[in-house]
This record gives C-alpha cells, structure tokens and sequence, in this order.
C-alpha cells in the first residue's frame, strides 16, 4: 500500500489530471441541424471549459430552444458511475416536481432506439418539465457526458425528436476517436 501526504493527513487524494481534457469532449455544431450554432462561451471560455468540467450550449439566434452538452471527469470509474446513477434516478424519475407543471416523467421514447455499442452506461428520456425535453446520460470510462435537449413543442423550438439520434450518434464518434475504441458496424 502506498500512502501519500493526502491520506497521512486525512484528507482525500487529488483527481488525478485528465489524460483527455473535457473541453476536448465538447461537440461543435456540425452535429446539430445546419440552422444550429454553438454559443459563444463568452466572455471567457476558461469558466466554461475546464479540463475537469466543460460545458457548451446549442440552439438557433433569437429563437427559443437550446441543447447543453455537460461533460464532467473523474478521477476513477467509480466515482464517474456514482454521478452518472446520480443524474440517472434524478432525470427518469416517475416524481412530479411540485413546482414545475405541467410534467410528464422522461422515459425512453420509441421514436429513437440508437445504443451506443461503447459506453459503459447510457440512458435516454424524454418527456415534458415545463416545456417538452430529452435527458440523455453515457458514461465513457471516467469521463460522464450529459446532455438536455429542448424539444420542438409545435411552435418551431427545439429540435425535433428525430433529431436527438444524430446528436448521440456524433457523441459516440467523438468518444471513438478520443479513446481509440472503433465504432463497429451495426447490425441490420
């Protein structure tokens, strides 16, 4: 067993830096629909992208609507499943928040069957807090990506539920390509 200074003095280890920053996990528009742009992180894309935590809105100029993509590292996969079990029983949980009306619980819609074939944990649900929306978690190793999704409501905001896939779909490309795991072939 190899002690360190942090444990002699009773106080927990630093995380260990990340071998892949969160900000390079971020998405860019290209997988949104052409009309999508990523926001600016103004006035200082530090506080937004960290290589702990990053964070990065989408959505269309003067139109209500936006997708945020939140992805967050730690310093073991232990600690990455506990926050994604976390946001998990938080996002398809079957409770009405008081506050919040009208609600219908997320649960995993019909209209999209994609599964990652390599993340470790996954969840998709979708349902009405307020205004119609998707929830979407994928754990990837240490590093947690979550997603909320506004959805189109018949008043042109939002994406349209369809366009959810796509979005996952380039997720996992990007997850690919940063840990080198190849995206296989789905079956027909």
């Amino acid at each position: 067993m190899t002690l360190s200074c942090a444990s002699i003095l009773g106080r927990p280890a630093p995380t260990p830096a990340p071998t892949i920053p969160a900000y390079d996990w971020l998405l860019d528009s290209s997988a949104f629909p052409s009309s999508w742009e990523n926001f600016p992180c103004d006035p200082d894309c530090g506080r937004a992208e960290r290589p702990y935590e990053a964070l990065r809105s989408f959505g269309r100029v003067k139109i209500p609507g936006h997708v945020i993509q939140q992805v967050f590292y730690f310093g073991s996969e232990r600690s990455a499943k506990a926050k994604f079990q976390l946001y998990e029983g938080s996002d398809l949980s079957e409770a009405t928040p008081s506050a919040r009306s009208p609600f219908s619980p997320f649960q995993p819609p019909p209209e999209i069957s994609y599964r990652s074939p390599i993340a470790d944990e996954q969840y998709l649900g979708c349902g009405v807090d307020v205004v119609p929306g998707c929830r979407a978690g994928l754990r990837y190793g240490q590093y947690f990506i979550y997603f909320y999704f506004d959805i189109d409501g018949g008043k042109g905001d939002g994406l349209q539920i369809e366009e959810v896939e796509p979005i996952l779909r380039a997720m996992d490309e990007r997850a690919s390509l940063l840990l080198g795991i190849p995206l296989e072939a789905e079956n027909p």
